[in-house]
C-alpha cells in the first residue's frame, strides 16, 4: 500500500474545501502524513475585467484577506491534525498548486469539487479537472456533499 507522506489541499475558502479537508486529515491520520493547505491568489479575473485598460486594482488589501482567512483554515485544521501547515501563492491556480506539490514533494493531492454540470461547468472551468489531468502525482477528488433540501438528496 502507498503511504503518503505528505498530503496538499487546495482551499478557496468556499463550501468545497471542507469534504477535501476532512478527507485529507482522516488520510493524514491514518499514514501518519504532513498536510499543507495552498491557496493560489490569482489576479487574473481582476485584471479580465477591462482587457484594453491596464487595470488599477490594488490586490493587497485582497491578499491579506485571504492570508488571514488561510490562517483562520489552518488554525481549524491543526485542531483535528497538528501537523499541518499552509501557504499562499500568487499566480495561476493548476500551476500553484502543482508547482507547491511538486517543491514540498507531496504524495497526494486532494481536491474538493464544486460539482458543477453542464454550462456552468464550461463557463466556469474546472481546476479539479485541470489538477487531474496534469498532475504526475494521484489526485482524490471529493464532491460537496448534498444538501439535505436538494432534490435527490
Amino acid at each position: 500500500m502507498t503511504r503518503f507522506q505528505h498530503i496538499l489541499v487546495p482551499v478557496d475558502f468556499g463550501a468545497a474545501m471542507h469534504p477535501g479537508i476532512d478527507l485529507a486529515v482522516v488520510l493524514a491520520r491514518k499514514f501518519d502524513s504532513r498536510v499543507t493547505l495552498v491557496h493560489a491568489f490569482d489576479i487574473s479575473p481582476f485584471t479580465a475585467i477591462s482587457p484594453l485598460a491596464t487595470p488599477v486594482i490594488d490586490v493587497e488589501p485582497l491578499l491579506e484577506t485571504a492570508e488571514k482567512e488561510l490562517k483562520d483554515v489552518l488554525s481549524k485544521v491543526r485542531v483535528e491534525w497538528p501537523k499541518s501547515e499552509a501557504v499562499i501563492r500568487r499566480g495561476r491556480t493548476e500551476e500553484v498548486i502543482l508547482d507547491v506539490a511538486k517543491g514540498l514533494g507531496c504524495g497526494l493531492i486532494v481536491i474538493g469539487t464544486h460539482g458543477r454540470r453542464g454550462v456552468a461547468r464550461v463557463l466556469l472551468g474546472s481546476i479539479a479537472e485541470k489538477i487531474v489531468r496534469m498532475s504526475p502525482i494521484p489526485v482524490l477528488t471529493v464532491h460537496p456533499l448534498p444538501q439535505a433540501d436538494s432534490p435527490g438528496a
